[in-house]
C-alpha cells in the first residue's frame, strides 16, 4: 500500500463571491496536483464563505432586520449541486486527479435539502 500525500488549502474564500472562490479553488487544486498531493482539503462552507456575522451578533436571531439581510446575501451566493461552480470543481478535480473536500453552501431545488429557491425563504 503505497502512501497517500494529503494537504490542507491554506487560503481564504472570496466571501460571498461564489464565482472568484470557485476560480480559488480550481486555482489550488492545481498547485495541490503540482505538488503531487493526492488529496486536498478546504474549509468549513468554503464556497462561498462561512456565515460570520453569527459570531458578531450573538448568534441566529431570524428576526433580525439585519441578519435578514445578511442571510439574503448568503443565500443569492449559494452554490446549486449540481451546478455550474460545482461542474468547475469537478472539471479541475478530474484534469488533476486530486481527490478534494470542499464545504459548500448548498442551495437546494425544492427537494428539502439545503436552501430552497422559493424567495419567501429570503425574509426568514
Amino acid at each position: 500500500m503505497s502512501p497517500i500525500r494529503v494537504g490542507a488549502a491554506q487560503t481564504r474564500p472570496r466571501w460571498l463571491d461564489r464565482g472568484a472562490t470557485t476560480d480559488v479553488v480550481v486555482e489550488w487544486i492545481a498547485k495541490a496536483a503540482a505538488e503531487g498531493l493526492d488529496l486536498v482539503a478546504f474549509g468549513e462552507v468554503f464556497l462561498s464563505g462561512y456565515p460570520v456575522w453569527l459570531a458578531h451578533t450573538g448568534g441566529a436571531a431570524f428576526d433580525d432586520p439585519a441578519q435578514k439581510r445578511a442571510y439574503a446575501e448568503y443565500l443569492d451566493q449559494a452554490v446549486v449541486v449540481p451546478g455550474p461552480e460545482i461542474n468547475l470543481i469537478r472539471k479541475a478535480v478530474g484534469d488533476h486527479g486530486v481527490t478534494t473536500v470542499l464545504g459548500v453552501t448548498e442551495r437546494g431545488r425544492g427537494s428539502g435539502s439545503g436552501f430552497d429557491d422559493k424567495p419567501d425563504q429570503r425574509s426568514r
